[in-house]
This record gives structure tokens, C-alpha cells and sequence, in this order.
């Protein structure tokens, strides 16, 4: 099993819904994954972990609890509202799903983004 499959696994398992009642897809890009719910953007599958889409209040807490701001190189820029989930808390599906929770309540309520045509 690949460290990509170990996250979708451990996302899909915390969903606090089934993933049918958000939509819940998958969509490869630049070597990762983007996860949408209703065709939100909401969270990032990479080799830096599974990182969330949280509002700003959020990111203190999940600091606290092991977690970090999502840079794809150690002096990037970090993805302003995407916070890395810390391994431990996906060992933890209760745990995971009130982030994961969190992050489709804040992500819910932004609208949707029109698809760009190639």
C-alpha cells in the first residue's frame, strides 16, 4: 500500500458522512490529489501528508495537536487555509473525522468555483 493510498483510506474510514452524500471525489493533479465534496476543494492528498481546508480559527488548535501549515517544499509558501494533519490523528478516526467535520462545514458554505475549460 502506498503512503497515497494510506490517506484516502484513512479519509474515506473518518468521513462523519457517507462519502455518497457529499460527493465526495478524488482528482489527480501535479502529483497529489485533490479531494472535493460537492465539487469543493477541501482537502489535499501529497506527499506531505492529508492537509485540510480549515477556516483561520481552526489552525491554532490543529497546531497544538501535532499538525502544521502545508508547504510542498521545506522553504515554500504555505497554502494559506490548508493545515497538515498530524499522524496521529489518522490513527484516530474519531479524532480525524472532527477535523475532516470542520473542514466540510467551512468548505460547505464558500461557493462553487466554476470549472475551467481546456
Amino acid at each position: 500500500m502506498t503512503d497515497f493510498d494510506h490517506l484516502r483510506q484513512s479519509l474515506v474510514r473518518a468521513m462523519p458522512c457517507p462519502p455518497e452524500e457529499v460527493d465526495l471525489t478524488f482528482r489527480r493533479m501535479f502529483g497529489l490529489f485533490g479531494v472535493y465534496a460537492r465539487g469543493r476543494f477541501f482537502a489535499i492528498v501529497s506527499p506531505a501528508g492529508l492537509a485540510l481546508k480549515l477556516p483561520a480559527a481552526k489552525h491554532p488548535p490543529l497546531i497544538a495537536a501535532g499538525g502544521r501549515p502545508l508547504r510542498f517544499a521545506p522553504d515554500g509558501p504555505t497554502m494559506r487555509e490548508y493545515m497538515v494533519v498530524p499522524p496521529a490523528l489518522l490513527e484516530d478516526p474519531a479524532r480525524l473525522t472532527r477535523w475532516i467535520e470542520a473542514s466540510l462545514d467551512y468548505v460547505l458554505t464558500l461557493p462553487l468555483k466554476p470549472r475551467l475549460r481546456r
